[in-house]
């Protein structure tokens, strides 16, 4: 599905937009540029928005990962996501880093990349002849229970 920006008129993949607005001003469908310059212009912000490539990479069992990048703006922070594409929407495997809201972008796709890279690298699941695909040493890992901004692995009985 695609849309197109009521701000620039371009035609964007529906996962690359926001609907964005209030009530009192009514809502508008806007690209993430656009909607990245408004939030910074909101917050008188030098912001300058990154258009990432989509990067493959291979998980722990040699399976090839497609994995595409959004970036937005949130007045103080910003956030870099990065996602599989399923039937056209985000989906499989989601990583997220945030940052300063004028933080470098380049240097945060950095760390999203090596976060990406340990998270692949481990297998999350093993087959169990009673129940079929379980997680794997009873952990649920980042990449299947996502903690914003940490590497940090969570027990079941930390849940």
């Amino acid at each position: 599905m695609s849309i197109q920006c009521d701000s620039c008129r371009e035609t964007v993949p529906g996962f690359d937009s926001i609907h964005y607005g209030s009530m009192e001003a009514g809502y508008r469908d806007l690209c993430s540029r656009c909607f990245n310059r408004e939030v910074a212009e909101l917050g008188g912000l030098n912001f300058e928005h990154v258009a990432f490539e989509p990067v493959e990479m291979r998980d722990a069992v040699g399976g090839s990962h497609r994995f595409h990048f959004r970036v937005h703006h949130l007045g103080d922070q910003v956030s870099l996501e990065a996602f599989e594409l399923k039937e056209g929407a985000p989906g499989g495997y989601q990583f997220q880093i945030l940052g300063e809201a004028e933080a470098d972008l380049f240097g945060l796709m950095g760390q999203l990349i090596e976060r990406m890279r340990r998270s692949l690298a481990q297998q999350h699941l093993e087959k169990d002849e009673q129940f079929g695909l379980v997680i794997k040493d009873s952990l649920v890992r980042e990449s299947l229970f996502h903690h914003a901004n940490t590497n940090r692995m969570t027990h079941w009985d930390e849940l």
